[in-house]
């Protein structure tokens, strides 16, 4: 399934409710440059089998919800950029507190430009983006492909993300914090980490 909706930048709607997925492994890109893409339900997705979920969502900037607490993420080993550049999204939650990411290598740039910010380069301007972020027990510290898990400031110290995160684990917290620090410059006082 990997490709499989590339760039179909004008769909607006899209049933996928009664896919068979039980035997797919790729699912990377599948969604990716779907720009108008507002309805989307892939809470039935099987994905048992999946090892590869890059960009699955990338760019999916219409999007008003999305489901995936149920996507079974044993097998998965890359991540990368599978939430990315999500920005035009308003006031949208991303829940993947259920993710198993024990087997994940890569997840560089996952929720790169996604989450919302202000800018405050030239007046105060705000972005829309994922508003709550709910993370699962990560575990990544010491992956080294994780580095850029937030993505890395367009102007460094202007930009402010404005967003709830939950992790579950105290430690992955304080790695989270490090990372936003990274991406926006200033992680603390903006950034509600439960």
């Amino acid at each position: 399934m990997s490709y499989m909706f590339f760039s179909c930048k004008a769909l607006t709607s899209l049933n996928v409710s009664n896919f068979d997925t039980a035997n797919v492994t790729d699912m990377s890109s599948m969604f990716e440059y779907c720009e108008a893409l507002t309805s989307l339900n892939v809470s039935s997705f099987d994905t048992t089998n999946v090892t590869d979920m890059s960009d699955m969502f990338y760019h999916c900037e219409a999007l008003t919800s999305l489901n995936v607490s149920n996507f079974d993420t044993t097998n998965v080993t890359d991540m990368n950029s599978m939430f990315a550049y999500m920005s035009g999204n308003k006031n949208i939650t991303i829940d993947i507190s259920n993710f198993d990411m024990s087997n994940v290598t890569n997840t560089s740039y996952m929720f790169a430009s996604s989450l919302k910010y202000t800018n405050n380069f030239i007046g105060t301007t705000d972005y829309n983006g994922i508003t709550t972020l709910k993370l699962p027990n990560l575990n990544m510290q010491d992956k080294s492909t994780n580095n850029n898990f937030f993505g890395t400031a367009p102007i460094v110290g202007t930009d402010i993300a404005k967003a709830t995160i939950v992790v579950k684990n105290s430690t992955d917290s304080a790695w989270v914090r490090e990372k936003l620090n990274i991406a926006y410059q200033s992680g603390s006082g903006t950034i509600n980490i439960a």
